[in-house]
């Protein structure tokens, strides 16, 4: 499978979280979208913060193109 433009990956050995990298700025901005919602959501947003800001939007379980199918349970995971 392609891997859209932007798209990273956070694994750990119970779940794998997609997450889109935007701008480069100094200032890290963690965006999370709305139910139904996915991480393309913040690309307008970096062509005005691109200098300011590094944004990593995350990509819940069930959102995205690398989502969990809704038959499957989400894993159990700590910060």
């Amino acid at each position: 499978m392609d891997v859209p433009s932007g798209y990273r990956f956070l694994k750990s050995s119970a779940f794998t979280l997609p997450y889109r990298e935007y701008g480069h700025g100094p200032e890290l901005l963690i965006a999370f979208h709305g139910f139904g919602r996915s991480s393309e959501d913040f690309e307008p947003m970096a062509a005005f913060l691109n200098d300011q800001y590094t944004i990593i939007a995350i990509d819940f379980f069930y959102h995205g193109p690398y989502g969990l199918d809704s038959y499957k349970k989400m894993p159990v995971f700590t910060p």
